[in-house]
């Protein structure tokens, strides 16, 4: 079945929303009409019982004083009376009055031989009540004026009529109200929709090869807005994820390459001049060389996929960083032996870390061999130090140094400063990458800083060198 678009979607949500508000204004008007003509009708009850007692009250003080007046004239006079002021509201108010015998002495409206079923005159009624008389519904409201009882009503047919011309009106209004609804809905809809369906089609264009293409920009600042921003930012991410990986595959295969067609080159020279047993040993010498740098390159490109998809596993405990960092310095010394170089450790006081001791060794470990790698003669430094809730590891050296404009990619992989310089020293490009790796998944940072060391810290005529410092968060409390 195909899928409801959005446009569809926003179109009937708008006509359900206008739907649910007509219907809910139509109600709220039919309420509110209704109680305010019942509230008018209860009103006039009031006026009319008021008025009614007035008259009977002054009527029975003129008959007080004139003893002639009585009786059937009395009554006379009460009906004759009434008749003028009820004149123009017969045709809806009801009228009744009983003495104290509750013989009749008026009722409007209703034929004069029939029983009245709209009052009871038991007792008085407080507030105006609904009451059914032969299929017509009357207000009425009754009280005891000695000596009379007093009831009046009035129908309710003219409340009824306004209901059912309310109805009839919303019942021609609500249709056209719908049609204007779902065409101005699908029109607001339409318009809505037409940035998004642009952003749809260029986005369209945009494949793995035309990465560089962007969307266009949406002058709004709205949400359609902050989507097309967010989507370029995105396809910019994606841009250079694409050319990383892009030479990340091109670096890795120039690696494994040359091992491998150094070892095919010696073993079909070997084999063309069937080379006796001593040669053969050197091939076999130089091919497991080989095969040992390729595995370093495959094992260092594992981990670094590892440490890219967040797999990396790390058996975190508390580390001492001053006790591994003199671990470390220990082999830095069988590393620099025989070498004209000046080796220091300065880890002045406990520090402690949560990290994987292992991993964390060999990041250390790697910047020592770089720098020793890279330092003909001079000095080497290796120092810890607390700095607020950090615990610091610094690498320092006087070698060779690392040119400014190289300092913001030395941590890529399989970058070099000179590929050639590299390779005869054992390095494949991916120590200081993996460095940052480790540092990362310890919530840590490392920075470069090259030249590192003033004047007076270089020896005479050596290079300015180069500084590795690796930034890790301390643990909550560190040994004493």
């Amino acid at each position: 079945m195909k899928a409801i678009s959005l446009r569809a979607k926003l179109t009937l949500w708008y006509t359900a929303l206008f739907t649910f508000t007509v219907l809910a204004f139509a109600g709220a008007a039919q309420v509110l009409r209704s109680r305010a003509l019942l509230k008018q009708f209860d009103e006039e009850l009031r006026d009319e019982l008021r008025w009614t007692e007035i008259f009977l009250s002054e009527t029975d003080k003129g008959s007080a004083r004139s003893k002639r007046r009585a009786g059937a004239a009395l009554e006379a006079r009460v009906r004759e009376n009434i008749e003028q002021h009820f004149m123009l509201n017969k045709a809806t108010h009801v009228l009744e009055i009983r003495n104290r015998e509750m013989k009749l002495v008026y009722r409007s409206l209703l034929p004069a031989d029939s029983l009245s079923q709209l009052f009871t005159f038991d007792q008085p009624l407080e507030q105006p009540v609904t009451v059914s008389y032969r299929g017509h519904d009357f207000r009425v409201l009754q009280k005891q004026a000695t000596p009379y009882w007093i009831g009046v009503a009035v129908s309710l047919r003219p409340l009824y009529e306004v209901q059912r011309q309310l109805l009839r009106t919303f019942a021609w209004l609500f249709p056209l109200a719908m049609t204007v609804a779902l065409g101005g809905g699908w029109l607001l809809a339409k318009y809505s929709m037409r940035p998004v369906s642009r952003v749809i089609q260029a986005a369209r264009q945009i494949t793995a090869t035309n990465l560089s293409q962007r969307l266009p920009s949406y002058p709004a600042q709205d949400e359609i807005g902050a989507l097309v921003e967010t989507m370029n930012e995105m396809i910019a991410r994606l841009e250079s994820g694409v050319a990383r990986i892009e030479q990340f595959s091109q670096d890795a295969a120039h690696e494994l390459r040359t091992p491998l067609t150094i070892l095919r080159g010696e073993m079909e020279l070997a084999l063309a001049n069937n080379a006796g047993a001593t040669e053969l040993r050197r091939v076999l010498v130089s091919a497991l060389e080989e095969i040992s740098r390729t595995a370093k390159i495959v094992e260092s490109l594992l981990f670094l996929a590892h440490a890219d998809a967040g797999k990396m596993v790390l058996s975190k405990e508390r580390v001492a960083l001053h006790e591994l960092a003199t671990e470390v310095f220990e082999d830095a010394q069988a590393l620099a032996e025989g070498r004209p170089l000046q080796l220091s450790l300065s880890a002045p006081e406990p520090v402690a870390v949560l990290g994987d001791a292992s991993r964390l060794r060999r990041l250390l470990l790697n910047l020592v061999e770089n720098a020793i790698k890279f330092t003909p003669e001079g000095k080497v430094e290796i120092s810890l130090r607390r700095v607020d809730r950090s615990a610091v590891l610094t690498v320092r050296d006087t070698g060779i140094g690392i040119p400014p404009e190289h300092c913001a990619h030395i941590f890529e992989r399989f970058y070099r400063v000179d590929s050639g310089r590299s390779r005869e020293t054992g390095g494949c490009g991916l120590g200081l990458a993996i460095c940052a790796a480790i540092a990362h998944a310890h919530d840590g940072e490392i920075r470069v800083q090259s030249p590192a060391v003033p004047a007076d810290y270089a020896m005479p005529g050596a290079a300015s060198g180069s500084l590795f410092e690796v930034k890790l968060p301390l643990m909550e409390k560190n040994p004493d």
